[in-house]
């Protein structure tokens, strides 16, 4: 989580100013999730991170005129879709950005292209994998849903993790299975 701080106070200190930035990181390090979650190798950490990290990436293509900084930061929202299946909704989100608030020292149709190439390859290598596992081409990963749904429904009152009545398997590939049933 050292690295969450970093990346706020940067990030903070590119929109406003270094004492606002260093409020911000200084909140995010006493808030207690963060100080409960710094210790585990969770998905939440993870995806904090790679949210946060793609963001700054994004925030500093938009100041930049490299071609380059845009392809990274398509390759970090492509990470924090895969950390997070629901990030997803950063993609049109960053289109609408840079649509609405054209880069001051980049074209806005080299920006979005460059962007969208920059998700491709993992995007395509998840693709590749997916259809691997169950013979279907699809980019995302197809459990996002699922531990969600096996934490939070009316036969799991205490939200541990089990499978739901309906799946019969615990193998992922027949997870996937019992679910196309």
């Amino acid at each position: 989580d050292s690295l969450n701080c970093l990346i706020i106070f940067h990030l903070c200190k590119g929109l406003s100013n270094e004492r606002a930035a260093l409020i911000a990181a200084l909140c995010y390090a006493l808030m207690s999730t963060a100080i409960f979650y710094a210790p585990l190798l969770l998905k939440t950490s993870l995806s904090t991170f790679v949210l946060l990290a793609a963001i700054y990436l994004l925030h500093r293509s938009y100041q930049s005129s490299s071609v380059l900084a845009w392809f990274v930061s398509g390759i970090g929202l492509a990470l924090a879709v895969y950390a997070r299946g629901n990030f997803i909704l950063l993609i049109p989100l960053a289109l609408a950005v840079i649509v609405f608030f054209r880069p001051p020292k980049i074209s806005r149709k080299i920006a979005i292209t460059v962007l969208l190439v920059g998700l491709l390859p993992l995007f395509m290598l998840g693709a590749v994998r997916n259809y691997w596992v169950n013979g279907e081409f699809q980019v995302l990963i197809n459990n996002t849903g699922y531990v969600m749904y096996s934490a939070n429904n009316s036969s799991n009152p205490i939200g541990e993790h089990k499978p739901p009545n309906f799946i019969r398997h615990n193998h992922p590939v027949e997870i996937d299975r019992s679910y196309r049933q």
